[in-house]
């Protein structure tokens, strides 16, 4: 790759960066994304990290920072989504290391824990190269109209950034952790 990663915070994307991240995301998961992104993925990344290689983007995905209440407590709680890879780089570990940038950011803004949604049979390999593993318990968000969306616990990762401890007490507690207006 002649190119290195980028790392951009989410107020300096222009328009035409978003719809050519959007583009590629579509292109990568082979499917039709606008009503999901109204509906689901609507809010606002924290950061942006992606990999252009001779000026041409083919790998790129979004990081996700929010405080959520849990237990009477302010949490930072991470995410990160929308992990796409160009067919033709996939199996190179280039979403690892896109995926390492994002935890160092998480780590560096304080986050006490990471949470993410992905399909675990084929995504833990990847994700687990990072520190995350499966939750085994689902987490719950409100959807662009409001409605009450519930993820299972079989499709839901996590990982420890600093505070080990309450994400611990997360997943001991029978309660769902919910993570506020969209999901990443």
């Amino acid at each position: 790759m002649n190119d290195r990663i980028s790392v951009l915070i989410d107020d300096q994307v222009s328009d035409q960066q978003r719809a050519d991240f959007f583009t590629f995301e579509e292109k990568c998961f082979e499917k039709d994304l606008k009503s999901h992104r109204d509906l689901l993925y609507f809010s606002q990344p924290f950061a942006h990290i992606f990999l252009n290689d001779n000026g041409k983007l083919i790998s790129y995905l979004r990081v996700f920072i929010r405080k959520v209440s849990w237990k009477n407590q302010e949490i930072a709680l991470g995410g990160v989504g929308s992990v796409a890879t160009d067919q033709k780089y996939r199996g190179k570990g280039i979403a690892t290391q896109l995926l390492k940038k994002a935890m160092k950011l998480l780590k560096r803004e304080h986050v006490d824990f990471a949470i993410l949604q992905t399909y675990i049979p084929k995504g833990e390999k990847l994700y687990g190269q990072v520190g995350f593993y499966p939750a085994n318990k689902g987490y719950t968000f409100f959807d662009a109209e409001d409605q009450l969306r519930a993820i299972k616990a079989k499709n839901v990762m996590v990982a420890p950034i600093e505070n080990k401890v309450i994400l611990e007490e997360v997943l001991q507690n029978e309660e769902l952790i919910h993570i506020g207006k969209g999901d990443w």
